[in-house]
C-alpha cells in the first residue's frame, strides 16, 4: 500500500483529459436512473432530486483535450461549462458543507434542522 503522502502527490500530477458527451451516454444515464428510482420506490426511500431533462453537452462547450490534475478535473470541467454558458457571470465552486451548514445540521452533533435526505452534495456551483 502506498503511503498517504505519495497518494496525495499522485493526485496533484497533471493528466491529459478529454470529454465525451452524446445521446448514447444520456440514454445510459437515464436507464441507470430508472433502475435506481425503481429500487428506491420498492424500498420506500425518498425520491432523489434530479435534473428534469438530461442532454449531451454541446460540442461548442467541450474543451479540446487539456491537462489538469485528477484532483481538479471535476471542478475544472464544471467551471469551464458554466463560464461558456454564462460568459458575463462569475463562477465559484463552493464546498457543500460550507453552503449547507448555514441552515441545516450536517451531523447528529450539530444543532439546527435535521436533513432527512440521504444524499448530500459535496460541492455547489454558484453562477
Amino acid at each position: 500500500m502506498k503511503p498517504t503522502e505519495e497518494v496525495l502527490q499522485d493526485l496533484t500530477q497533471p493528466s491529459n483529459v478529454s470529454v465525451h458527451s452524446g445521446v448514447v451516454l444520456v440514454e445510459k444515464v437515464e436507464a441507470a436512473i430508472a433502475v435506481d428510482d425503481k429500487k428506491r420506490r420498492e424500498n420506500e426511500d425518498e425520491p432523489l432530486r434530479r435534473k428534469p431533462v438530461l442532454a449531451p453537452i454541446p460540442q461548442t462547450e467541450l474543451p479540446r483535450p487539456f491537462e489538469v490534475s485528477l484532483w481538479d478535473v471535476l471542478h475544472t470541467l464544471a467551471e469551464h461549462m458554466l463560464r461558456s454558458r454564462f460568459p458575463d457571470h462569475t463562477v465559484t465552486i463552493v464546498p457543500g458543507d460550507t453552503a449547507l451548514r448555514a441552515g441545516w445540521a450536517l451531523t447528529s452533533r450539530d444543532k439546527g434542522e435535521k436533513v432527512r435526505y440521504r444524499y448530500r452534495p459535496q460541492y455547489f456551483a454558484e453562477v
